[in-house]
């Protein structure tokens, strides 16, 4: 099995593989959208002010 992780500005995405017979077969692909951390973190500091 092989496995690749996408990490983005904003989703993180991962993907498994197996290879069987020269042929890639993907067995797993998930995508997450995420919010950085500091991203929210100015937010929430800016709509207090």
């Amino acid at each position: 099995m092989y496995c690749v992780i996408d990490i983005g500005s904003n989703t993180i995405r991962l993907v498994v593989y197996r290879v069987e017979n020269n042929t890639i077969k993907p067995m797993l692909n998930k995508k997450y959208s995420v919010i950085p951390h500091c991203y929210s973190q100015c937010v929430e500091h800016r709509a207090f002010q």
